[in-house]
């Protein structure tokens, strides 16, 4: 499989992993706001809440690094995706892989009948991502 289709086919999952990541952001943040300081007050017990704020700020950073990196990663391939010289090749490629749309949908989009597509455009449109990407 060419470079090109993979990058293009990672998509999907890197928008699975980025809503994911977001999730489980707000989640930790909910539990960030839920916690207080210490009450000196009460009877001491072993678990921390230190302990546990810590490893909640630390997964939050590392979650917050890792989505940074998915947006990055995302970016990169919007912008090879814009380099592909043919407005309707692009927007092919946008509505099959960055919308996960089916043939007959894209199909509707850019204009053409599915069959033509499927065995002429989509090979012309990979052909023009792949030279888009070994240009960036």
């Amino acid at each position: 499989m060419k470079q090109g289709l993979k990058l293009l086919k990672r998509v999907r999952k890197l928008d699975e992993n980025f809503t994911r990541a977001l999730e489980e952001l707000a989640c930790l943040q909910k539990a960030l706001d839920g916690l207080s300081g210490t009450d000196y007050s009460l009877p001491r017990v072993q678990s921390s809440p230190c302990n546990q704020l810590e490893e909640i700020v630390i997964r939050k950073l590392k979650l917050e690094e890792n989505v940074c990196d998915l947006v990055r990663q995302r970016a990169v391939i919007n912008q090879i995706l814009n380099k592909v010289e043919d407005e309707r090749l692009s927007k092919l490629l946008y509505h099959r892989f960055i919308k996960g749309e089916s043939w007959n949908k894209v199909a509707q989009a850019v204009g053409y009948q599915r069959e033509h597509l499927i065995k002429e455009v989509y090979p012309r449109a990979l052909e023009s991502f792949e030279k888009a990407l070994t240009s960036h």
